[in-house]
Formats: structure tokens, sequence, C-alpha cells
């Protein structure tokens, strides 16, 4: 039975493990950059540039994973990304995140807690009392930290930008390696 466990466990974690990589990756060290189509809706696609001639910009998009060209005149949008910055507004939907998190858990754990304590213990324990003081210390608890992770991650910074801006950005990037 044991032999069988460790048999079906073994080959469950090979037929995730052991799958062979995507025979070509594209190098990827162009800017990272968003770009928006003209399309109905106006779909965004992200990635970076592999390359920018006269009439296309070719990008690796992530959420295709495969390498697309599109013609400049279909590009109704440009934006390169320039990094991630803290601001009030990341601190404020992280702390409110941690809030949220945190009293859920704060009031599942003081209920289990209570819960646990009076079976084991025989004593009468306020239910409703223990799950509201777990919830306050967990919101209050989740809302530091939330905030902290918050204004450290920072949101994304994306400068609009032309093709003629890029181009020149990609010019920099090639004269600057040695």
């Amino acid at each position: 039975m044991s032999r069988t466990i460790v048999a079906v466990f073994t080959a469950a974690l090979c037929g995730t493990a052991c799958v062979p990589p995507p025979t070509q990756q594209p190098v990827l060290q162009g800017p990272l950059v968003r770009v928006a189509l003209r399309q109905a809706p106006a779909t965004w696609y992200t990635g970076p540039v592999l390359f920018v001639d006269g009439d296309s910009l070719r990008l690796y998009v992530r959420e295709l994973h495969l390498a697309q060209t599109t013609p400049l005149s279909a590009i109704v949008g440009l934006e390169v990304f320039r990094g991630r910055r803290g601001s009030v507004g990341a601190a404020a939907r992280g702390a409110a995140t941690g809030t949220a998190v945190g009293a859920g858990l704060g009031a599942l754990a003081s209920g289990l807690g209570a819960a646990l304590g009076s079976a084991l213990l025989g004593g009468r324990v306020d239910l409703g009392e223990a799950l509201a003081e777990g919830a306050v210390q967990g919101a209050v608890d989740g809302a530091l930290i939330g905030a902290g992770m918050g204004a450290v991650a920072g949101d994304e910074v994306w400068q609009a930008v032309t093709v003629r801006e890029l181009r020149e950005e990609l010019c920099r990037c090639r004269i600057a390696e040695p």
C-alpha cells in the first residue's frame, strides 16, 4: 500500500516537473512597453521590445507567450515602464486589503481558540465577544502591515512615448553596450 502511494506521488511530481522547456525563447533585452492597438475594445499588450523598424514594432507579448509584430499604424498608445514608486494611494490600498484579510483571519483564529479552549477546559466563553476582539485586533494588525507593504511595493510608473522616442531609447541602449 505504501509503495503504491509513493509511486503515485512520484509520478505526479515528475509529470509536472519533467516537462521539457520550450525550444526557442526570444532574447528579451529591450525596454518593457505597453502597446494599445486599434481594435473595437482597446487592448493593451505588455512585453519587452524585440525591435522597431520603419513600419512595425515587434514585442514579446507576455499574456500570449509569443512574439508579435504590429504595424505602427495600428498602435494608438505606447508606454514605457519606468519602475515603481511608493505613494499614499498604494499604501491606502495595502491598508484596505490588510484590514479585510486581518479581520477575517483574526476572527477565525480567535473563534477557533475560544471554541477549543471552552471544549478542552470546560469553561464558558462568549464566542461572539471572542470573534469581535479577534476581528478588531486582526484588522488593526492587517492595516499596519498592509500599509507598509503597499508603500514599499508602490505603483507602476508608465510614461507615454512616441515611436521615435522609443527608437532613440533603443539606439542609446545599443551604443552604451561595450
